[in-house]
């Protein structure tokens, strides 16, 4: 197998951050916790706050029948017979709308990543990437901040392997 070691230069020194902790964990299949505050949509972070906050069992069941698509969409909606059940239902549905939700756009990136061995050394050397791929704070990624880092590459000879290869990559990271 060739070592391209990544062939594609841009002329942007600062490659846009764009991956929450959650996310980059989940790139390089490593488990990590997730909570309420990774749910990146905030109506959806809202409600289940709600579900949360229920003191009681009716109040639990209330919400829950309030946002039952969700729940039935993620394959939680189930009866709730006590209180100690609501932190189980919690993390299934944090669970399906970090994760399960964001699966495919995660397996698109994973096999862009991957038609350089990107992944692999990203994988290898997870600590390492993280800094280059994890947002903090409230950094919100936009296309045109995507779109800024292609702007200008340098690729191999025209014709070649590489070149080839090269131009896959670009195509995939322009496609997400």
């Amino acid at each position: 197998m060739l070592d391209y070691s990544f062939p594609i230069h841009c002329t942007r020194r600062t490659i846009t951050k764009f991956l929450s902790p959650v996310m980059y964990n989940a790139l390089v299949g490593q488990a990590g916790e997730r909570n309420i505050e990774d749910i990146a949509d905030g109506d959806l972070r809202g409600e289940v706050q709600k579900l949360k906050d229920a003191s009681s069992l009716q109040d639990l069941n209330k919400q829950m029948n309030a946002m039952s698509t969700l729940l039935i969409t993620a394959g939680c909606f189930r009866p709730i017979l006590n209180m100690q059940q609501k932190d189980k239902l919690i993390m299934d549905i944090v669970r399906f709308l970090v994760l399960e939700r964001t699966s495919t756009p995660l397996h698109q990136l994973c096999d862009g990543l991957q038609t350089l061995d990107v992944l692999t050394y990203i994988q290898e050397h997870y600590k390492a990437f993280k800094d280059l791929f994890v947002c903090q704070g409230n950094e919100k990624l936009t296309a045109e901040m995507m779109e800024v880092v292609f702007m200008d590459i340098k690729m191999s000879v025209p014709g070649s392997n590489r070149r080839r290869d090269e131009e896959n990559i670009v195509g995939y990271w322009r496609f997400f």
